[in-house]
């Protein structure tokens, strides 16, 4: 019967049995699959939301005191440009620049080609490397991901930094602000005390969509650096009708937007 394959089928979907694989490594199980390409997707998007929060925040902190000052209209400047640029655009250009013309960072891949896999422990090649001690491969590692982390932040960071100058400015004109000022508090102290908590609050949310969005880009972001992660396995899955690997990916990636939505209204 109908339901009891509905049934069946949604089981197999929560327990992770998803299948094996049709044509991108025929007769591997899907969630095996998944599982070594999750990590590396894992610790780009990690890296790229910490740098992106920490100076988006600052930076719209500082353009929103510095209104209509020059500080202020090179970070607005800077974060149009991180708005209105294509994610894989920038990759390109940073890929050829960077990596081929100026050969100064790695262009594609994670890894030097000369250099083995760790032992595989937990699947994240950082403490993979540090838990077998060879640490040559976890600075290996992050020369490699250096492009694609800048290329993911910058994008993300200019969401970040339009929220919170936005966030801070509605701040700044509340009346408790005032009231630390008249009271003598120091501009310094007003700004890191009283407005900066509070102005945290909104931008706290486009953080989190950030980071799920994060997963969005790493589809172009890992396709042009080469980089083996589930957004790149999505790309091959698509182009070789690789069907059940598909359904998985679509499957952890809403898990993980449901995830981090509902997280954020746990902090709210």
């Amino acid at each position: 019967p109908v339901i009891v394959q509905y049934f069946k089928y949604m089981g197999d979907l929560f327990s992770g049995n998803w299948g094996f694989s049709m044509s991108i490594n025929k007769g591997q199980d899907v969630w095996s699959l998944i599982m070594q390409r999750l990590p590396r997707t894992i610790d780009i998007s990690i890296f790229s939301m910490l740098i992106a929060a920490f100076l988006g925040t600052k930076s719209g902190i500082i353009s929103a005191t510095n209104r209509n000052k020059p500080k202020d209209t090179i970070v607005r400047g800077i974060a149009l440009i991180g708005v209105s640029i294509p994610v894989f655009y920038l990759g390109v250009l940073l890929q050829y620049y960077v990596g081929y013309e100026l050969s100064w960072l790695p262009a594609t891949g994670f890894k030097n080609a000369a250099y083995t896999d760790p032992e595989f422990i937990m699947g994240f090649r950082i403490f993979d490397a540090l838990f077998t001690g060879e640490l040559y491969l976890i600075t290996d590692y992050l020369y490699h991901l250096i492009l694609p982390v800048f290329c993911l932040s910058f994008i993300t960071l200019a969401g970040i930094t339009r929220q919170s100058r936005s966030s801070m400015l509605e701040v700044l004109e509340q009346d408790y602000i005032r009231t630390a000022r008249a009271k003598g508090c120091a501009e310094k102290d007003v700004i890191n005390i009283h407005a900066q908590r509070n102005s945290l609050v909104p931008t706290v949310t486009v953080i989190g969509l950030g980071f799920a969005g994060l997963l969005a880009g790493s589809v172009l972001t890992e396709t042009t650096f080469g980089l083996k992660g589930i957004g790149k396995l999505m790309v091959d899955s698509i182009r070789e009708s690789d069907y059940w690997v598909l359904n998985a990916l679509v499957f952890i990636i809403t898990i993980i937007f449901v995830s981090i939505n509902l997280a954020i209204d746990v902090i709210y």
